[in-house]
C-alpha cells in the first residue's frame, strides 16, 4: 500500500476495510477542505466524505448493507468512538485547531 492512492483511502479518507469489520478514522488536516472516496469491497461500496469549511466539519460515511463499521473521529472533534451500521451516517462538529498536512 505504498501508492498515493492507498494513503488518500486509508488515511485522508480513513476507509480500512478488514476481515469482519470495517475501520472508519480519518485524518483532517487544516490545509485541505474535502475528500470525496469511495473503495468497492467485496461486500459492496464504502465510503467516505468530509468537507472542513471555516472550522465546522461535515463528515458522512455509508457502510455497505449486512455490515458493520468502527467510525473512529479525529481527537479534536470530541467525539467518541461508535459503531454503526449498514447505510448512510452524517456527523458534524467545530474545530478550533487542526494540525497541518506535512
Amino acid at each position: 500500500m505504498n501508492h498515493p492512492s492507498a494513503w488518500l483511502l486509508s488515511h485522508l479518507a480513513g476507509i480500512r476495510p478488514e476481515a469482519n469489520n470495517i475501520t472508519l478514522k480519518p485524518f483532517i488536516p487544516e490545509n485541505l477542505s474535502w475528500i470525496n472516496a469511495s473503495v468497492s469491497t467485496n461486500k459492496g461500496m464504502i465510503t467516505s466524505s468530509w468537507r472542513n469549511k471555516k472550522g465546522i466539519v461535515k463528515w458522512s460515511v455509508k457502510i455497505p448493507p449486512n455490515q458493520k463499521a468502527t467510525v473512529v473521529f479525529p481527537k479534536e472533534s470530541g467525539l467518541a468512538t461508535t459503531v454503526v451500521y449498514s447505510g448512510e451516517h452524517h456527523y458534524r462538529w467545530s474545530v478550533d485547531s487542526i494540525k497541518p498536512l506535512q
